[in-house]
């Protein structure tokens, strides 16, 4: 907005306005309304006829500018104090309490993102050890199958040095 504001002064000093005097700059609300499009409504419509005369009516008060009308104009018998005052955007004590309030509301978001985020690390944690638990428990099967498969294959060896010395045996006979 200030930037807006320093844009307005050189103009008027590039047009030999001269120094813009600190009442006459637009303040930040003024500005607002000169950002923001105007709307306006077409003259005819397609269900005018191309006989009717459109009137356009004088307002009662005569503006320089379409944004001039937007802007509440103060007459010298009135006070610019009183405009001011009633702009609660710059009251410091609406400001403490809209800061407070913004600083409350921040803090009750991180104290939910805080406790959302241990929620997450412990079910984390708890899905970590359940994994873990159902591996070491599939390492327990792997191991003890192995060790059943190496059983069988020993007494498979034993069977075969039993039925190879019983057929040399037979051989012999």
């Amino acid at each position: 907005m200030s930037k807006k504001s320093s844009v307005l002064r050189q103009e008027r000093r590039q047009t030999g306005g001269g120094e813009v005097p600190k009442e006459v700059e637009l303040t930040d609300f003024e500005m607002r309304f000169l950002e923001e499009p105007i709307l306006t409504l077409p003259l005819s419509t397609p269900f005018d006829s191309d006989s009717t005369d459109i009137e356009i009516s004088n307002p009662q008060y005569p503006s320089t500018s379409t944004s001039a009308s937007l802007i509440p104009s103060v007459t010298p018998s009135q006070k610019t104090d009183k405009i001011i005052d009633n702009d609660s955007s710059s009251d410091p004590s609406m400001d403490k309490e809209r800061k407070n309030e913004e600083h409350q509301l921040r803090m009750e978001q991180l104290r939910l993102n805080m406790k959302m985020d241990e929620e997450r690390k412990n079910e984390e944690h708890k899905l970590r050890k359940m994994d873990e638990e159902r591996k070491n428990e599939e390492h327990k099967l792997r191991k003890m199958d192995d060790e059943r498969k190496n059983e069988e294959h020993k007494l498979r060896m034993e069977l075969l040095r039993i039925q190879i010395a019983q057929a040399k045996v037979k051989m012999k006979m």
